[in-house]
């Protein structure tokens, strides 16, 4: 039986992607089974071969008591022989245009380079950071449970000096990440499905996220990545308390053998170390009303 028309797109989507993007056989799959929609890409063929696409991903935002739709595009991508024909433009507006029709209330987008993030500006989007904060030298003060490798971290509990224990975080940990994330001012709220998606991306990263407990009850969640020259990628960090965040970020750093670790925390806060403004993430608002607000629009844990 010859291959349907969702399947021949789908296909073509997957070798763009790859094409582009170099990504690992693992996240292509990982994304187009669990956050690729057919009535959420737009694309165009040259010669019936997809050669131009973008992802609108629905997501909701928290600002205040109010939840409002956004969309998330991703995924934007032109096959290097057909840059500079306006392709991405067009593709760009006609996503404003559905996001407009949908009623979304803004576009957020993570730029891959500088040169596309001036691109975006052109078409009107701001640049909308989260802080970026550097730590270095961690204070030695984490025990681990037993000996392991970094394999045993699935199922090892670590003892964390005269406080607490850290383990690895699962789905069952949904709830207690989406109280704290509905606590935030104005954030990006993820879904369960998502909070699985974004666990098992992690993992296919080298990294996962982990949940701080003291006196067995969770008190915060991390989101972490290695990466090279021993730097620890912190994606997120959520807590009950902010002055667990430095124990939190020294433990993980340990743990990981990194001497070093970079945070995204919300827009102008200062929990650790001395942090410097990122422009991450891009947002173009749909809502004169909600402008203003967007800038303190936390942006994190979203598939790139």
């Amino acid at each position: 039986m010859p291959p349907s028309k969702e399947d021949n797109v789908l296909s073509q989507l997957k070798i763009l992607w790859k094409t582009i993007f170099q990504d690992s056989d693992d996240y292509i799959d990982l994304f187009f089974t669990r956050v690729y929609q057919p009535d959420n890409v737009l694309f165009i063929k040259h010669n019936d071969i997809i050669v131009s696409a973008l992802h609108i991903i629905p997501y909701e935002i928290k600002i205040d008591r109010h939840i409002y739709p956004v969309a998330y595009i991703c995924g934007v991508a032109t096959m290097p022989d057909f840059r500079h024909k306006g392709y991405m433009t067009s593709l760009l507006n006609e996503a404003e245009n559905i996001c407009r029709q949908r009623r979304y209330k803004a576009i957020l987008l993570i730029p891959a380079s500088q040169s596309l993030a001036d691109m975006y500006r052109s078409l009107g989007y701001e640049l909308r950071g989260q802080t970026l904060a550097v730590v270095s030298e961690p204070c030695k003060r984490f025990e681990q449970g037993n000996e392991g490798t970094s394999e045993q971290l699935q199922i090892t509990n670590y003892k964390l000096r005269d406080e607490g224990t850290i383990r690895v975080s699962t789905s069952a940990d949904f709830a207690f990440f989406d109280r704290l994330q509905r606590q935030r001012p104005a954030a990006i709220l993820h879904n369960a499905a998502d909070f699985e998606t974004i666990i098992r991306y992690l993992k296919l990263d080298g990294g996962n996220a982990f949940i701080t407990l003291i006196n067995n009850q969770p008190v915060s969640i991390a989101f972490v990545s290695p990466q090279p020259d021993n730097t620890l990628l912190i994606r997120d960090i959520l807590t009950e308390e902010k002055h667990h965040t430095e124990y939190i970020i020294n433990s993980l750093m340990i743990l990981y053998n990194c001497t070093s670790a970079l945070i995204h925390l919300p827009p102008h806060d200062t929990a650790a170390a001395a942090p410097t403004t990122s422009s991450a993430a891009l947002i173009k608002s749909l809502d004169p009303n909600l402008t203003n607000r967007l800038s303190t629009l936390h942006v994190a844990l979203m598939l790139e």
